[in-house]
């Protein structure tokens, strides 16, 4: 068997090795601590509103998709903001043009159809599990949760695309 070659590495590529993983640490422990943070809420509410769960047991076959279809929509539109941003074809600010209004209303139009979907899918699980639901109430819940969910969530994507890009 061969040896493995040792190949030398300078006191430099050392040092500005450690300053990368150090601010790639520094940035993943911050954005690890907002998901923490993020997600103790999400347990306290959850914890608050059990009586609510324990009325209408078919919330917890919607809650789990309707939480990851916002991530995915709104995710996606950070996305293109990046993008935008970075080719030019939008500035970082507030003022609205045609491609951010457009943007806008389809992941509205996203939250909304999926909402509905999600709503009957859910009531649909909920009578093949012996649940009682109603899918008025499903749908309903799951189109108001999305509508209240997007107006946040759009707020925050626009903010971190525009100062992550500054």
């Amino acid at each position: 068997m061969e040896m493995a070659k040792k190949i030398p590495v300078s006191i430099p590529a050392i040092s500005i090795a450690r300053s990368i993983l150090g601010r790639d640490l520094a940035e993943s422990l911050f954005s690890l601590f907002l998901c923490t943070v993020g997600d103790l809420f999400t347990g306290i509410a959850m914890g608050i509103f059990t009586g609510y769960l324990e009325m209408l047991p078919a919330l917890l076959i919607l809650i789990p998709p309707t939480i990851g279809m916002r991530g995915n929509i709104f995710a996606s539109l950070g996305s293109r903001l990046g993008t935008y941003l970075h080719t030019g074809e939008i500035s970082p600010s507030f003022k609205m043009n045609p491609l951010l209004t457009q943007n806008i209303y389809s992941s509205m139009a996203l939250t909304g159809i999926s909402g509905i979907l999600l709503g009957f899918l859910s009531t649909l699980v909920s009578h093949l599990l012996g649940m009682k639901a109603s899918i008025y109430d499903m749908v309903l819940i799951s189109i108001i949760a999305g509508i209240l969910s997007a107006i946040v969530m759009l707020l925050f994507t626009f903010i971190i695309a525009f100062l992550s890009f500054r």
